[in-house]
């Protein structure tokens, strides 16, 4: 199984572009606990607790930026807007084979509300392109990804548990 893709609806830039840069400018706010996931601004905004399984994490990418091959124990939804392009690589490559030997693209245009939705362990990454962009907001929606020991969870749940392809090959 691949990727869904489903987009809500388009929004003019002279409403994404103010919601991107004041993004980008939350990434200085104190009370929030920012890790970098693959090297792009993360923060878990909702983490699972014995009432809740799921979490809710939110997630910049900077035009111009790609992520690494990987995947994760637990499926992802994934809600986008920028203005760029976001490209999403993936590919049904088992665990130990090469992601990028298989990979297939599909594109999130810029100025769109769009949800992505996909499996676990599915192998991915997200490229934004373009040059005269801020970038694309991202809040991901996922469960506990196996971990038992709840309280142990750390603010970089989705780096910890990730697996990238660099680290297999």
């Amino acid at each position: 199984m691949g990727i869904e893709i489903f987009t809500l609806f388009s929004v003019g830039p002279e409403a994404v572009r103010p919601l991107l840069v004041a993004a980008e400018s939350s990434h200085e706010r104190e009370d929030w606990a920012l890790t970098a996931f693959n090297g792009f601004p993360t923060a878990m905004v909702f983490r699972p607790d014995d009432v809740h399984s799921g979490s809710m994490h939110y997630m910049f990418f900077p035009a111009r930026g790609r992520q690494e091959f990987h995947h994760h124990p637990g499926a992802r939804c994934v809600v986008l807007l920028g203005d760029v392009d976001m490209h999403i690589h993936f590919s049904t490559a088992d665990r130990d084979a090469n992601p990028e030997s298989t990979a297939q693209t599909r594109t999130v245009p810029a100025l769109t509300l769009t949800a992505v939705r996909f499996a676990p362990h599915l192998w991915h990454s997200f490229e934004t392109a373009g040059d005269d962009g801020v970038g694309v907001l991202g809040l991901t929606f996922h469960d506990n990804d196996d971990v038992a020991d709840l309280p142990a969870i750390t603010d970089a749940l989705m780096e910890d548990r990730t697996v990238y392809w660099s680290s297999v090959a």
